[in-house]
């Protein structure tokens, strides 16, 4: 959704996003400034630098270091949850930062629920 959000014509479902988490829905929001499509451009590219990151951690690292893998997630999944959750606020959209709980939900409670493999026998 970011990733088409750098192009005009396929922002709408970014568009949309905005206008929920900037409440209330009025249609105000817009990504037609070109700065503003670049600082999502970036963004995303770092997202998805980050979820191959995590992708090769956990494909390639977590049999032989669990605990490392799960230290190292949890760290950078609670980073990030902060700082995007008080610039959310910050910015005027603490409807984002309560979206934002869900997503911490999602990706950090799998990596607590999980056992070393040499404890699931």
């Amino acid at each position: 959704m970011l990733a088409a959000a750098v192009v005009p014509a396929l922002s709408y479902p970014a568009v949309f996003f905005l206008d929920l988490a900037l409440w209330p829905l009025d249609g105000a929001q817009s990504l037609a400034a070109p700065e503003t499509r670049l600082l999502c451009a970036v963004g995303v590219g770092m997202l998805v630098g980050w979820g191959a990151l995590l992708y090769l951690l956990a494909d390639q690292v977590y049999l032989h270091e669990p605990a490392l893998v799960r230290k190292i997630v949890l760290v950078s999944i609670c980073s990030w949850f902060v700082v995007d959750s008080m610039g959310s606020i910050a910015a005027g959209a603490p409807m984002n930062a309560l979206f934002n709980i869900g997503l911490l939900a999602l990706f950090a409670l799998p990596v607590l629920k999980t056992q070393s493999p040499q404890t699931q026998s």
